[in-house]
């Protein structure tokens, strides 16, 4: 049985998810937006934080988990909404598996 980790705030900013989440870069994790309606997740895999303008893997709330394989670079995220570009200092919430 997997793991559920507590509910993590994502800001409007490249988080890094292993070093918020202690779970180690190369780990498999499941990843579920259960943010507010409208509320976006951007993810990306890589060694270094992503680019401030970088489009990632849109996950959108309450989808089914998104699967990060074993053996992957550390995971990012960045929070977004449909319905406006700046989210300001709001934070959206990311449950994490393991």
């Amino acid at each position: 049985m997997a793991d559920t980790l507590s509910a993590f705030s994502i800001p409007g900013v490249w988080t890094n998810l292993n070093t918020l989440t202690g779970i180690a870069a190369g780990t498999q994790i499941r990843i579920q937006n259960v943010g507010g309606a409208n509320d976006v997740v951007d993810l990306a895999i890589s060694a270094t934080e992503p680019a401030a303008d970088f489009e990632g893997v849109e996950v959108f709330q309450n989808a089914p988990f998104y699967q990060v394989d074993a053996g992957e670079n550390a995971v990012w995220a960045k929070y977004k909404r449909l319905d406006r570009a700046d989210v300001g200092g709001r934070v959206t919430k990311l449950q994490v598996q393991t």
